[in-house]
């Protein structure tokens, strides 16, 4: 690399829990990662939620959103303390909760 050339930052893109449990292991055993590391997702991780009830055909009803709004708030709690050392969510700029954005599909 000559003088003034800036490397890219590596990319980590974990797909399933196996590839997320790998970096964790590398993570804790001291192996480490560079300090410009940029972790993405891609498709995983997500999780189901199945409720019944009368009427309930492809949609949600209100009473459910409430813990919805609670799961979308410890996700950017978490990262804002991983982030920032802190559970502030001020912290969190507005591409950093677009990209935590939880999304929810219903399916009758």
């Amino acid at each position: 690399m000559t003088h003034g050339e800036t490397q890219e930052p590596m990319v980590l893109i974990i797909r399933s829990e196996e590839e997320a449990w790998a970096a964790l292991e590398r993570a804790v055993s001291g192996a480490g990662f560079p300090d410009d590391l940029q972790l993405r997702f891609d498709g995983w991780p997500t999780f189901e939620l199945g409720f019944a009830g009368r009427d309930w055909h492809s949609t949600v009803p209100t009473r459910i959103m409430p813990p919805l709004l609670d799961v979308q708030k410890d996700i950017n709690r978490a990262y804002a303390h991983i982030r920032y050392g802190e559970f502030n969510l001020r912290r969190l700029k507005e591409e950093e909760r677009e990209e935590l954005e939880v999304v929810v599909e219903v399916k009758d």
